[in-house]
């Protein structure tokens, strides 16, 4: 494909060059986007009397049917520098000359990139959090189902003490939804809008950037040249997924055949080629990778925009893929997490085995006893119990699985301490899906506003 161009026309260009600095091969992922964004910027120009009705509504009619079929304008991209240039090409196609040459007043390629790029994000930190809403409810209710149901719980990954399975899958919820929450703070920085701030110091136009359908960038400079929104996304993002991955290494380690308390549901686990017993749960093992993966693409993220001067870089368009992989697998990862969970099992068996094996699993509550029962100092009651536990002499005896249910209950780690427990977090979940609702209904608005202001144009 030879190197098409709109912005440089008489200016010697290189394919070799094009190629290299071209954002096409991944412009495809803000496609929709940057259509939305143009059909805006279309609204407001007529709106300011800067873009005659007739023409406006050329320009509406022909971004619109790029929304109903965006492969005419990711063909279309083909040879240029960008999805921005691609766009102005199809426009005179679709629209005639005099409107396609219309359209570039008051707006920069700068602006436009940066608005596309927070209307994407908004849209998928949309898609995250009420994804992770879904996957909090599946929590929840595993958590419920397992109020009653003992589980060793580990430190080091030692056996430690003694838990219910309720407490221990409760002990993801609240990480994940105060991940969420972050998320929606994000979702709020990249929903302001960069329209109107041209290259960087603004328009001479007489546009009220305040009649945009977002809330405004406050500083123009900012607003085209920044791309905080992009970097803190990612890292809301990575916070939630290395929650994930911890609850992914617990699947793992706690589904193997020597320990075997949690049993994984079977379409999440695949065998070997070689060895027909193998059972390996693949899924959590993908999320570890990819858990990490995010967390690389964060450091890149921060890389790219690390030391660079103020105002729009042509370096910043390398952030753009490390935002859209980091989002989308993040997405990806909830889907799959939230089907895990849901056919997550607990082998009671296996846990009653570690139950009767294990006396070093209680054996926090025998110092306890003693120091409380015999007056003995807490250190000393400490040693004398762990010179028990050394001998092996059989003086710690386990205790039968109803004391230890009773002994949770008290703590709060089972029975009505840990409903009280689960009873506070559903309130917190009911925040979090009141917040999904609130985002939806932003999208939707901007949808509505648009489709509303094109009727208008075209009256």
């Amino acid at each position: 494909m030879s190197v098409r161009t709109v912005y440089r026309e008489g200016m010697k260009v290189s394919k070799l060059v094009q190629d290299y600095i071209s954002s096409t091969p991944h412009d495809h992922m803000i496609a929709h986007d940057v259509v939305k964004v143009a059909l805006i910027h279309v609204a407001i120009l007529a709106e300011h009397n800067l873009l005659d009705k007739s023409n406006a509504c050329k320009l509406a009619n022909a971004l619109q049917g790029l929304l109903k079929k965006p492969e005419q304008l990711l063909e279309a991209m083909k040879g240029y520098e960008d999805i921005h240039e691609a766009l102005e090409a199809v426009l005179e196609d679709k629209a005639g000359r005099e409107a396609a040459r219309s359209f570039p007043l008051g707006r920069s390629r700068n602006d436009h990139v940066a608005a596309a790029l927070r209307l994407w994000t908004a849209r998928m930190l949309t898609q995250i959090h009420c994804e992770g809403v879904e996957l909090a409810k599946t929590i929840l209710k595993k958590a419920e189902e397992w109020l009653d149901t003992l589980f060793p719980i580990h430190t080091h990954f030692q056996p430690a003490q003694v838990g219910t399975a309720g407490h221990w899958i409760h002990s993801y919820l609240e990480p994940i939804l105060d991940a969420l929450s972050l998320i929606e703070t994000v979702f709020n920085i990249a929903w302001k809008s960069p329209l109107g701030s041209g290259p960087g110091a603004g328009t001479t136009l007489p546009i009220d950037r305040r009649r945009y359908p977002q809330p405004p960038v406050l500083n123009t400079l900012y607003a085209t040249g920044s791309r905080l929104f992009a970097n803190a996304a990612i890292a809301a993002v990575a916070v939630l997924m290395i929650e994930l991955s911890r609850l992914a290494a617990d699947v793992v380690l706690l589904s193997h055949p020597s320990i075997r308390v949690l049993v994984p549901p079977e379409h999440h686990v695949s065998t070997s080629s070689a060895m027909p017993h193998k059972r390996n749960p693949v899924s959590a093992e993908i999320a570890r990778a990819r858990a990490a993966r995010v967390a690389g693409l964060l450091a890149a993220a921060l890389g790219v925009n690390h030391g660079l001067p103020h105002g729009y870089n042509l370096d910043l368009q390398e952030e753009n893929p490390v935002l859209y992989q980091a989002l989308t697998e993040t997405l990806e990862t909830l889907r799959v997490f939230r089907d895990l969970v849901e056919g997550l099992e607990v082998d009671g068996n296996a846990v009653r085995r570690m139950i009767e094996g294990g006396a070093v699993l209680t054996s926090l509550e025998e110092a306890e006893r003693l120091a409380v029962n015999s007056g003995t100092p807490f250190r000393d009651a400490y040693m004398m119990v762990a010179d028990m536990v050394r001998r092996s002499e059989g003086s710690l005896k386990p205790l039968e699985p109803q004391e230890l249910y009773k002994l949770r209950v008290s703590l709060g780690a089972a029975g009505e301490g840990l409903q009280e427990a689960l009873r506070e977090s559903q309130n917190l979940l009911n925040q979090r899906a009141s917040a999904c609702t609130r985002l939806v209904r932003l999208l939707d608005e901007l949808d509505a506003w648009i489709e509303s202001r094109v009727k208008e144009l075209c009256r």
